[in-house]
């Protein structure tokens, strides 16, 4: 399958719109001389830039400033959309909508109002009734929504190391049933103060962020076939299989079982003979 765009139109001069809905996206380093920000709607990609690697999950944004050398890479079932606007353009936004000031590059605040926008730019572009007008001034409505919530201090030398930490013990062991009191003990952190850090500069709160993560891993699976609904659960670390499927709807807008039959093409469905417990035995799956 191509690794390209399935939607990419120059809607400006200086705005463009693509968006991807991809069996993977291999690794690729692009520094443009455009803003670009980019949210995920479907599975989970990683941006590098320099020595640290940041994870973008299903519903969540991601600000690049122009000319930041950086490397996407993206696994199964990969639904994305990107909007790449002139740096002059970006800049004015800032003086008319912000402080003036370009926020720094990273996750964005409070995603919600711009990943639906953005998705309402496909949807225009896709519709037979949309049109570029129409397009162009929902993207620009994405751009301001991006100034207003601003980038959050994302990248090496601008996170909180502890909470860079928490992360990174999240994107390792999330499988595991990690706890906020977990991650907060880690972090050498009271878990009010750490549960307060980490919203402030990740988004979401730590116990949303391991969700995200769990069902972005769950989607690759899924994606891939060969494996039940309920294995995948266990495997990710649910260990409640309705707890897992309201959490993979509330993601991704669709039932597991929906993604299981679209991956058994690539692989024969195996049983599992694995045991999924109640809620009350994990407090965090």
């Amino acid at each position: 399958m191509s690794s390209g765009p399935q939607i990419d139109r120059q809607l400006s001069p200086q705005l463009r719109f693509q968006w991807y809905d991809l069996e993977r996206l291999p690794p690729g380093k692009s520094a443009h001389q455009t803003v670009e920000v980019t949210w995920v709607t479907s599975g989970q990609t990683r941006y590098r830039v320099g020595s640290e690697t940041l994870a973008v999950p299903a519903g969540q944004a991601i600000l690049v400033r122009a000319g930041v050398e950086h490397v996407t890479e993206a696994g199964a079932g990969f639904e994305s959309g990107s909007i790449k606007l002139e740096a002059g353009a970006f800049e004015e936004l800032c003086d008319a909508f912000g402080s003036g000031r370009q926020p720094s590059h990273g996750l964005v605040r409070d995603p919600q109002r711009l990943v639906a926008l953005g998705n309402l730019v496909r949807r225009e572009l896709a519709s037979p009734m949309g049109d570029r007008a129409g397009a162009e001034a929902l993207c620009e409505s994405v751009m301001i929504e991006t100034v207003r919530r601003r980038a959050l201090q994302s990248f090496s030398g601008e996170r909180d190391p502890r909470i860079r930490a928490a992360l990174d013990r999240i994107e390792s062991l999330y499988a595991q049933p990690l706890s906020v009191a977990d991650l907060a003990k880690a972090a050498g952190m009271s878990r009010f103060h750490f549960s307060r850090l980490f919203r402030e500069q990740v988004g979401r709160s730590p116990y949303q962020q391991l969700l995200a993560t769990r069902v972005a891993r769950a989607e690759e699976l899924l994606h891939r076939g060969g494996i039940s609904v309920t294995e995948v659960a266990f495997d990710v670390g649910f260990q409640d299989l309705g707890r897992f499927s309201r959490a993979f709807r509330a993601h991704t807008g669709r039932l597991p079982s929906a993604m299981r039959h679209r991956g058994c093409r690539n692989g024969t469905i195996r049983m599992t003979n694995r045991t999924i417990r109640g809620d009350r035995d994990s407090p965090t799956g």
